[in-house]
């Protein structure tokens, strides 16, 4: 029997990956199976990083890419940085350690084909296995419109919240003025420019309204912008209101009871004082998960974090 001990940190963004694209590849039926480049396809997806690469050096193990070794990993996380129970993003069933009862894992959803999410979704309800829906960053409209309706029931169905993180869908983040071109600026503007998007319509929309039990977690998009951004989106509901007739109360107060956002990468200006204050403005007390984002480069140790 194992032992019981317990739970202190919970990290909700970490990353396992196959030793190789075959253990994905082995499980799908054709014609995936056998179409070409599709190998290259999964391990080599257009993405800006630094020429060095964006993960950590020292976790590299001796054979394969960097995640791919559970005792390593393990290790780093569990031992050295003091991590108790942590949500690996995004995997499957065959190709990740879900053996370890220390890991839980994210279900990955194809938004472009609602119907057969929904029934993945379905499939693995229940399995404590899997503790989240994952969602793209690239989804063909924002996630407040309504074709997503029928998959945000079903996770409501299954008692799961919804996690948005960049993963599939266009690695090459295509922005309202053109292609980002540099690393810093994907690193920087990225990831919380698309859940920007993505948040806005959300509230906007009623989608909490809607479904009362949604919950959603916006990973690896940090979450000091997010004050600023909210509080205009109350300004105008006060303001503008005959726009959004469907929305009965105030942008902000759906942040509580559906949104949560992981920390990292969190925001280090040269005063904390400064980080504590947008903090408090953005209602982090109840708002803000711990995330380590291990491997990458900019892994945060929950001791300093």
């Amino acid at each position: 029997m194992r032992e019981e001990r317990p739970i202190r940190v919970i990290d909700c963004d970490v990353h396992f990956k196959p030793v190789a694209a075959e253990a994905i590849t082995e499980h799908l039926p054709e014609p995936w199976r056998s179409r070409r480049n599709l190998h290259r396809a999964l391990t080599k997806a257009p993405v800006y990083n630094p020429y060095t690469g964006a993960m950590r050096l020292d976790a590299k193990p001796a054979e394969g890419p960097t995640g791919s070794d559970p005792a390593l990993a393990g290790r780093q996380l569990f031992v050295e940085a003091g991590v108790d129970l942590a949500i690996n993003i995004p995997v499957g069933e065959h190709f990740c350690p879900l053996l370890d009862p220390d890991l839980n894992a994210a279900y990955s959803a194809a938004v472009n084909n609602v119907p057969a999410a929904v029934r993945e979704v379905e499939k693995w309800a229940g399995d404590p296995r899997f503790v989240q829906v994952l969602v793209p960053h690239h989804a063909g409209a924002p996630y407040g419109s309504p074709q997503f309706d029928p998959l945000w029931e079903a996770a409501c169905r299954a008692g799961l919240p919804v996690a948005l993180h960049s993963n599939v869908g266009a690695e090459t983040y295509h922005t309202p003025v053109g292609v980002m071109q540099r690393y810093p600026e994907y690193n920087g503007i990225g990831h919380p420019m698309f859940v920007a998007h993505h948040l806005v319509s959300l509230l906007s929309s009623g989608a909490f309204e809607r479904f009362p039990a949604l919950r959603f977690v916006f990973v690896e998009a940090g979450f000091s912008i997010y004050a600023p951004l909210v509080s205009r989106l109350d300004r105008n509901w006060e303001k503008l209101g005959g726009e959004v007739p469907h929305l009965r109360a105030r942008p902000s107060s759906h942040l509580r009871d559906h949104v949560r956002f992981s920390s990292q990468p969190v925001d280090e200006p040269e005063a904390f004082a400064d980080l504590a204050r947008i903090w408090a403005w953005g209602d982090a007390e109840h708002l803000l998960l711990f995330s380590s984002d291990y491997p990458h480069w900019d892994f945060d140790d929950p001791s300093r974090a």
